[in-house]
C-alpha cells in the first residue's frame, strides 16, 4: 500500500512539473527585432536575425497552433510578403523558407514574429498575429502574448462610439476566419480572437488622439479595468519605424524581455530571449511598463504607464546633458527637490536660460530655483547615472505627461534664442518637428549637433546647413532661434520618418571634456588617398573635441578656451597611424569664399574646413590605448585590457570607482611588460571584500591623458 501511494505521488509530481513547464511557455511567444539607423537585418546583423528566428521557432514546441512573420523595409513600409501558417513553426518547412527569405532580404529593417498557443478562437487557422491595421497610409502591426477579456474590451469600444461618425467595429469588423457574422453570439464567443479586439481598442484610441501613438496607448490602457486573474496584456507594436513594447501580466509566466548592449546596431524584444541572452541580460520590462525604441538609438522607459502619474526613467552621462522634463511632478516645481537623486551621482550644475545653479559641498547656490516642463535645462554630471534598465536606481521623474497640443513657447521674437524642451514621442528629424515653421528657423543647437541653414551650392552640403541626421528626442532640449515673430509655437507630430545614414560615431582614440556651450566645425571631404578614421581638434596641446568618421563630411563639436590659441587638427588614418593636418582651407562666412588660413572660435559662429595636407605625427595627442573589459556585464571576474607602451605603463594607474565616485580599488599595472596588456578584477575592494552588484567605473590614467569606462557587476 505504501509503495503504491509513493508511485501515485511520483506520478502526480511529474504531471505537476509538466503542466507547470507548459504554463511557462504557453500563451504565445513574440519577437520584434530592428536595425538601428540604416542597418538592415540581412547585412552585418544577419546572424542576429538568424539566431532570433531560430529561438522563436524553438519556442513553438509549447506554442504549436501556428506562426506568423512580417517585415518592414528601410523606408518604413510593410512589405507585401507576409507569412502565416497553422503548423508548428519548428516542424514547418514554410517557416524555414520564410526565415531564409528574411535573412536574404536586402532591405529588411524591422521583423515581427509570433508563435501561437490558442486561448481563444480556432486552433486550426493560420496564426493571425502579427495583426495589421492600415490607416493614413501607415501599416500598424501588433502581436499579443496572453489573454484579455474581449467582452470587456468590446464594451469599451462601443462606449466610445458616441464620439465617432460610425461605429468602430462596423467599419473595422473583427475576423471570424470564415465562420460567419461576428455579431452572432456563438460566432463571437468561439471564433473572434481576443487579441484582435485588444488591437482594435488600441487603434481606436490612437485614432482619437490624431495618431499620436503614445497618448493613444495611454488613453486605451488607462480605461481598462485592473488585471484579473489569468489576464495578460503584453504586446509589441510598430508603425514601421519604431518599436513600442508593453508588459502587464497577472502572473510571473509572461515576461517581455529586451537585450540592451550599448553600441549594438540593433534592438530586440522577445517574450523569452533564452539562449540569445548574455551574462547580465536579458532585462524584463516591468509590469505596466512601456519601452520605446527608435532607429536613432533613442530608448525611453515608462513605469506605471496606464496611471495618470507615471515614471519617466532616463540616463544621464558624465559631462553636460541637455534635458527637459515632459513628465513633470504635479506637486512641485522646486529644482533641488526634483533633482535630489542626482546629488548621489555627482551633479555639479544646472543651467537654464535665466539662471545657473551650482551644487557644491552638499548644497545648492542659489538654494531655490524652479524647473518646468517646457524648457531646456543643461545638467552637468561628474558620473554616469544608472541605465534605465536598472529601474530601481535610475533617475526618474514622476508626474503627468505634458499635453502635446499646448504651445511650448509663446510670444516668440525674431532673432532671440529660446531654450525649448521636446515632449513628443516618437523621435523625428528637425524639418518634420518644426512643421509649418521650418522655413522660419534661424538655427537649432542640440547637445550633439548644430544646424544653421544656408544655400551655397555645396554638394554634399556641410552638416551645419543640412537637417540630415539631426533628430529631436523625447526628454531632450534645444536652443532655437527664428527669423520672425511667432505667437504660439508647438512641435509638429510627424507622419514621415527619413532614415539617414550615420556619418560619425563617438571618438575612441581622443578624450576631451564637454561643456554647456560649444563651437562646431564641419569637415568636408577632400578625397584623401588614406581613409580617415578619427579626427581630433587640438588647442594648446589639448584635445577639445573629436569624432569617429564613418564618411565625410562630418560635424565636430569643440569646447575651446576663448582666450586660447588657434585650433589645429590631428587624424588617425586607416593604417592606424597618427597624422597632423598641416594645411586646411576654411569657408569665410562673411564673403562666401574658400580661403587658406586658420580658424579662431572668437571670430566665427561655426567653421567649415577642408584638409589639404597631412604629415606623420611624432607626438600625438590621441592614443591607441583601446581600453575595454570582458565580459561586461560580469560575475564576479572581468579582464580589463589596454594598449600601453612600456614608458606609458611606468607612470600609469588603473582605478575602480563606484557610482558615487568613491575609490573601490587600485589595480597595479606599472610592472606589466609590453606583452602583457591586461589585468583582472575579481570584484573585490582594497580590503579584499566582495563588492555588491551594480555599475562601476574603471579609469586608466597616464601622464598624458585619462580614460574612463563603465562596467556592470551582476551577481
Amino acid at each position: 500500500m505504501y509503495e503504491y501511494r509513493n508511485r501515485i505521488m511520483r506520478f502526480l509530481l511529474i504531471v505537476f512539473i509538466l503542466s507547470t513547464t507548459y504554463a511557462i511557455f504557453a500563451d504565445c511567444r513574440m519577437l520584434v527585432i530592428m536595425g538601428k539607423d540604416d542597418n538592415t537585418l540581412s547585412g552585418s546583423l544577419r546572424l542576429k536575425l538568424d539566431a532570433a528566428l531560430d529561438e522563436l521557432g524553438n519556442q513553438s514546441i509549447y506554442n504549436p497552433d501556428g506562426w506568423g512573420l512580417l517585415y518592414y523595409d528601410l523606408d518604413g513600409y510593410l512589405v507585401d510578403q507576409v507569412w502565416r501558417s497553422d503548423e508548428q513553426a519548428s516542424e514547418s518547412s514554410d517557416y524555414t523558407y520564410a526565415c531564409d527569405y528574411l535573412e536574404n532580404a536586402s532591405n529588411a529593417h524591422l521583423v515581427m514574429g509570433h508563435v501561437r498557443n490558442a486561448t481563444t478562437g480556432d486552433t486550426d487557422i493560420d496564426d493571425p498575429h502579427p495583426f495589421i491595421f492600415n490607416q493614413n497610409d501607415i501599416d500598424f502591426t501588433f502581436a499579443h502574448n496572453g489573454t484579455v477579456d474581449k467582452d470587456d474590451v468590446r464594451d469599451l469600444i462601443e462606449d466610445a462610439d458616441d464620439v465617432l461618425p460610425e461605429e468602430w467595429l462596423e467599419t473595422h469588423p473583427p475576423d471570424t476566419h470564415g465562420n460567419g457574422d461576428w455579431h452572432e453570439q456563438e460566432v463571437w464567443d468561439d471564433h473572434v480572437i481576443d487579441s484582435e479586439i485588444y488591437f482594435l481598442w488600441l487603434m481606436l484610441n490612437i485614432h482619437l488622439e490624431n495618431f499620436n501613438i503614445l497618448e493613444g496607448m495611454r488613453a486605451a490602457l488607462s480605461q481598462m479595468d485592473p488585471l484579473s486573474t489569468g489576464e495578460n496584456r503584453n504586446f509589441v507594436f510598430s508603425d514601421g519605424v519604431d518599436i513600442y513594447a508593453y508588459r502587464n501580466s497577472s502572473d510571473n509566466d509572461h515576461d517581455l524581455e529586451y537585450k540592451w548592449n550599448e553600441g549594438d546596431a540593433y534592438w530586440i524584444v522577445m517574450s523569452d530571449l533564452n539562449d540569445l541572452a548574455t551574462p547580465g541580460d536579458p532585462q524584463n520590462i516591468p509590469d505596466d511598463g512601456l519601452l520605446y525604441l527608435s532607429p536613432t538609438g533613442k530608448s525611453v522607459m515608462f513605469h506605471g504607464f496606464s496611471y495618470p502619474n507615471m515614471h519617466h526613467c532616463r540616463t544621464l552621462h558624465e559631462g553636460c546633458n541637455w534635458e527637459s522634463f515632459p513628465v513633470f511632478p504635479t506637486d512641485t516645481n522646486d529644482g533641488p527637490t526634483i533633482l535630489d537623486d542626482l546629488t548621489s551621482y555627482g551633479i555639479t550644475e544646472v543651467e537654464a536660460r535665466s539662471f545657473t545653479a551650482d551644487y557644491t559641498n552638499n548644497q545648492w547656490s542659489p538654494s531655490a530655483f524652479d524647473i518646468n516642463d517646457t524648457q531646456l535645462f543643461k545638467i552637468s554630471m561628474t558620473n554616469d547615472t544608472p541605465d534605465i534598465t536598472d529601474y530601481y536606481y535610475c533617475f526618474y521623474t514622476e508626474g503627468l505627461l505634458r499635453d502635446s497640443t499646448l504651445p511650448n513657447v509663446s510670444d516668440i521674437e525674431a532673432y532671440e534664442t529660446y531654450w525649448i524642451g521636446y515632449n513628443l514621442l516618437p523621435s523625428q528629424r528637425i524639418d518634420e518637428a518644426f512643421g509649418e515653421y521650418w522655413d522660419d528657423v534661424r538655427f537649432v543647437r542640440a547637445e550633439n549637433w548644430n544646424y544653421s541653414p544656408q544655400v551655397r551650392g555645396f554638394d554634399p552640403e556641410p552638416p551645419i546647413w543640412s537637417p540630415v541626421g539631426k533628430y529631436l528626442e523625447f526628454g531632450k532640449g534645444y536652443e532655437v532661434s527664428f527669423n520672425c515673430d511667432i505667437t504660439d509655437f508647438t512641435w509638429n507630430y510627424r507622419h514621415y520618418f527619413p532614415f539617414d545614414p550615420r556619418r560619425q560615431k563617438e571618438a575612441e582614440l581622443f578624450t576631451f571634456n564637454d561643456d554647456s556651450d560649444y563651437f562646431s566645425i564641419d569637415v568636408l571631404d577632400n578625397n584623401f588617398r588614406e581613409e580617415i578614421l578619427e579626427i581630433g581638434v587640438i588647442q594648446d596641446g589639448q584635445c577639445i573635441g573629436a569624432t569617429r568618421v564613418i564618411s565625410l563630411p562630418v560635424q565636430i563639436l569643440t569646447y575651446p578656451d576663448q582666450e586660447g590659441g588657434e585650433l589645429t587638427f590631428e587624424v588617425y588614418t586607416g593604417e592606424r597611424s597618427s597624422k597632423i593636418v598641416t594645411s586646411y582651407d576654411y569657408f569665410n562666412l562673411e564673403n562666401g569664399n574658400i580661403e587658406n588660413g586658420v580658424i579662431n572660435p572668437n571670430n566665427f559662429d561655426y567653421a567649415i574646413v577642408r584638409f589639404n595636407e597631412l604629415c606623420d605625427n611624432e607626438t600625438p595627442v590621441g592614443s591607441l590605448i583601446n581600453l575595454t573589459n570582458y565580459p561586461n556585464p560580469f560575475n564576479p571576474i572581468t579582464t580589463i585590457s589596454f594598449n600601453l607602451t612600456a614608458e606609458e605603463a611606468r607612470n600609469a594607474n588603473l582605478t575602480i570607482y563606484n557610482l558615487k565616485g568613491q575609490k573601490v580599488k587600485m589595480l597595479p599595472i606599472s610592472s606589466l611588460n609590453q606583452s602583457s596588456q591586461s589585468v583582472i578584477w575579481d570584484g573585490t575592494d582594497s580590503e579584499g571584500s566582495s563588492v555588491p552588484s551594480g555599475v562601476y567605473f574603471y579609469k586608466l590614467k597616464t601622464t598624458e591623458r585619462e580614460i574612463t569606462k563603465r562596467m556592470i557587476l551582476m551577481k
